[in-house]
């Protein structure tokens, strides 16, 4: 039911498929595992987003970053698919409260952060948990460091310009984490 209610968000489709067509650039044999790949990743880095959004009263929504979407194919397309950036969009926050009356709520720095670090810890567990399995899993590994390093990066709207604003120290922590790992394909 999750999963069906999640890919009905188009911005989120179109994501997943950008990303599994840079992913398996130049050949594009790997598209159908790539995209599996990221409609598994999406889903539940997405679904860590949402239980803590919810469990705060928020609703949260993907949203594709044009800039982002640009740089991504560019970059893919210059170095020949050996640059994967994966910062082509971000959950936003709503700051509502559904009930039988709408209301507008503030949204606190710790509650932002937190629902963005969701995302990137569960991106950055299951790059770890690849990594350890290694073998065919290397690509589970390859898409998740990605997702994890370039949506650490300190630029709104993504999730490490969240983080940053939250807590300072560990924004580093996590960026170091990735940063160290997508080094040791």
């Amino acid at each position: 039911m999750q999963i069906l209610q999640f890919l009905k968000n188009r911005e989120m489709i179109i994501a997943i498929l950008v990303l599994s067509l840079l992913f398996s650039y130049p050949s594009f044999r790997l598209f159908p595992l790539f995209l599996f790949i990221l409609i598994f990743s999406f889903t539940l880095s997405n679904f860590s987003h949402q239980f803590f959004a919810k469990k705060f009263g928020y609703a949260i929504s993907y949203r594709i970053w044009p800039l982002g979407l640009i740089v991504a194919i560019i970059l893919g397309i210059l170095t020949g698919g050996v640059i994967k950036f994966a910062g082509i969009g971000a959950s936003v926050i709503l700051p509502y409260r559904f009930s039988r009356w709408k209301y507008k709520k503030e949204i606190s720095t710790d509650e932002i952060g937190i629902i963005a670090a969701a995302g990137i810890c569960t991106n950055l567990l299951l790059a770890v948990i690849a990594r350890i399995l290694q073998g065919p899993f290397i690509h589970i590994y390859l898409a998740n460091i990605c997702l994890a390093f370039y949506n650490l990066f300190p630029i709104p709207p993504l999730d490490g310009s969240k983080i940053l604003m939250w807590k300072m120290w560990f924004w580093l922590f996590l960026f170091i984490i990735s940063f160290v790992l997508i080094f040791i394909v």
